[in-house]
């Protein structure tokens, strides 16, 4: 048992680099600053959350090559352990407007805030 927990550590810790690395990069390439960022995380028009989704959303088939452990897959088990002061994954959900139309929203991560203020400000040493 204590390997696979090993496993699933270093399954956790790959996954939560790789996945900070996009965001900040992402951030960066396609907002220009954090600030930029942080002011179109306020706006919830349609657009803005299509294009948030389009940025953070990370293919299945990527997140189970990142977690898989001695040839099983252990994403659930990954997700599940995920340190929410560095990482969250925030699953799949959807809309439903009273018209009755329906808009489904894919799984995406983020890093909190605070997080990210830390992470950018080591950016600028």
């Amino acid at each position: 048992m204590s390997e696979c927990k090993n496993g699933i550590d270093d399954a956790r810790e790959n996954l939560t680099k790789v996945l900070t690395y996009k965001i900040v990069t992402t951030i960066q390439n396609h907002y220009g600053s954090l600030e930029a960022f942080k002011t179109a995380c306020k706006d919830k028009s349609n657009k803005a959350v299509a294009r948030y989704v389009r940025n953070f959303h990370v293919d299945s088939k990527i997140l189970h090559k990142l977690t898989r452990h001695d040839g099983k897959r252990c994403l659930a088990q990954v997700l599940r352990t995920l340190d929410p002061n560095r990482l969250v994954y925030k699953s799949k959900y959807d809309f439903r407007y009273k018209s009755g139309k329906k808009f489904s929203k894919p799984s995406t991560f983020y890093i909190p805030f605070h997080e990210l203020d830390r992470l950018f400000a080591l950016a600028d040493t």
